[in-house]
């Protein structure tokens, strides 16, 4: 009789299921490095291109502000007043664009600071604008005070000529009345004359004269100032000096220079006709020759004559 022997499987050794269990382990370890490493490359990535996309605007930001400063210089060079105030604003916000220059090459990579430089840059091409209208309106109202100056000083020149030529008229008629209204002189008469005691003679013998009289008659003149005058006389010697009566107070002015006279005459005048005389007594000897003798009054030469000793 046979016996039925069971089939029994045999069991794998228990290292080999170890082994399977460190593959498989393995395997999901290295299947979740992968993932981790490919998201920690995606992440990488991601910041990178992020990283290179706010350079990038960074960048374009500084250059578009650059590029701003280069319009702002440009038409800041365009303005040009002669208002000083006015120019006193435009020379301080030069000065402001010079200092956001400077800012913006130390902050030229904080995008944040780039940003609030770009807004005073605004702010500053909204005052350009300004200023343009400020200086459009000055120099419109410039051309037009030009305008009404180049008026002004025509009408009056034009005035300053009818002026002058008014004064001109007023001086030529004030010198025509001041001509017209001189005391002139007829029958001038000179003569020297030998007293003997209240009479005397004429002589025309030079060692013998002891006085030179002068007669003549001071016109008629309805014109002339009718006022007391004084009538001077003066004696010019044949060489040339004037003869006084050695007094320093025997002077008088004509044409604004003193003048020795040798004898004087007050005479009330009244616009007629009358006869004056005139004595000059002798200081020393007379010479031989000619004696001029002429007749002033109020600036003026009333007429003259010529005596000659022998």
């Amino acid at each position: 009789m046979e016996t039925n022997t069971p089939n029994i499987t045999p069991t794998p050794p228990a290292k080999n299921n170890t082994a399977r269990n460190a593959f498989m382990a393995l395997t999901g370890l290295l299947t979740v490095s992968t993932g981790y490493l490919g998201y920690e490359l995606y992440n990488t990535k991601t910041q990178v291109v992020t990283q290179t996309q706010l350079i990038q605007v960074k960048a374009t930001e500084y250059d578009v502000a650059k590029k701003e400063i280069e319009d702002i210089n440009t038409k800041f060079g365009e303005l040009k007043t002669d208002n000083t105030e006015l120019q006193t604003q435009l020379d301080a916000e030069k000065a402001h664009i010079v200092e956001v220059t400077e800012q913006l090459e130390k902050y030229k990579g904080d995008a944040a600071m780039v940003g609030k430089l770009r807004g005073e840059l605004g702010t500053i091409r909204g005052l350009i604008k300004t200023y343009l209208k400020q200086i459009d309106e000055l120099n419109t109202a410039n051309k037009v005070l030009t305008e009404e100056k180049a008026q002004i000083t025509t009408q009056l020149g034009n005035e300053k000529n009818v002026t002058a030529q008014l004064s001109k008229d007023k001086e030529d008629l004030n010198a025509k009345v001041a001509i017209g209204a001189r005391l002139k002189t007829t029958n001038m008469f000179a003569e020297g004359v030998k007293m003997k005691g209240e009479k005397f003679s004429n002589t025309t013998k030079s060692k013998r004269v002891d006085k030179i009289r002068l007669t003549c008659k001071i016109g008629e003149n309805p014109i002339a100032s009718k006022t007391q005058k004084t009538v001077y006389m003066v004696i010019t010697g044949p060489d040339g000096s004037i003869f006084n009566n050695g007094y320093d107070h025997d002077e008088f002015k004509y044409k604004g220079q003193e003048m020795s006279y040798s004898a004087k005459k007050i005479i009330i005048y009244d616009g007629d006709a009358i006869e004056a005389e005139f004595f000059y007594t002798k200081v020393k000897d007379f010479d031989q020759g000619k004696y001029n003798i002429k007749l002033y009054c109020d600036d003026s030469i009333l007429g003259e004559t010529v005596l000659e000793l022998k």
